[in-house]
């Protein structure tokens, strides 16, 4: 069961039933599925079907508008992973062996004061080939914590739900 987001619209309020479930922290995100079996190499497992996730989900016919919790990149905590929020005063400053082709993989930002953080776009995302404004910007995104690559270990992530989330100051 892949797409929760057609079924859960953000804005949407939900309650889980965890009995049952497992629970698992990576990258400083809470994650929830089904235990996972003996032989597999993840901490969780998916809800494989919508029958299964009705099981643990329940869902408010309500839905609100819902926006980032507005930080600056200072701001930045292990505590707001997983958490959509919004920084704003955003500069691209690419790393040399960056991809700026596409809007697809990791763009590293700074606030101009010497904080930086990778905004990601999954290569499957709708706008994965757009490309990005060269201007100072503000994203809206979920908060992450984990490696990019490039040598530089880990580091806040910001992944953007859609290409309205990356806007121009």
């Amino acid at each position: 069961f892949y797409d929760l987001c057609a079924v859960y619209p953000p804005g949407c309020t939900i309650a889980l039933k965890l009995n049952g479930c497992a629970t698992y922290i990576d990258n400083e995100t809470l994650q929830i599925g089904l235990p996972s079996e003996s032989y597999s190499t993840y901490e969780i497992d998916y809800f494989y079907t919508s029958a299964v996730a009705d099981r643990y989900i329940i869902r408010d016919s309500d839905v609100q508008t819902i926006s980032g919790t507005q930080i600056n990149a200072s701001q930045l905590s292990a505590s707001l992973c997983g958490r959509l929020v919004t920084l704003s005063s955003l500069q691209h400053t690419p790393l040399d062996a960056e991809d700026t082709a596409t809007a697809a993989g990791y763009h590293r930002y700074s606030d101009g004061e010497g904080k930086y953080l990778y905004l990601n776009i999954s290569e499957y995302a709708d706008f994965a080939d757009i490309k990005l404004p060269k201007q100072i910007l503000s994203i809206t995104g979920i908060l992450s914590y984990s490696s990019v690559g490039y040598n530089v270990g880990k580091q806040f992530i910001i992944t953007p739900r859609r290409a309205d989330d990356i806007t121009s100051n």
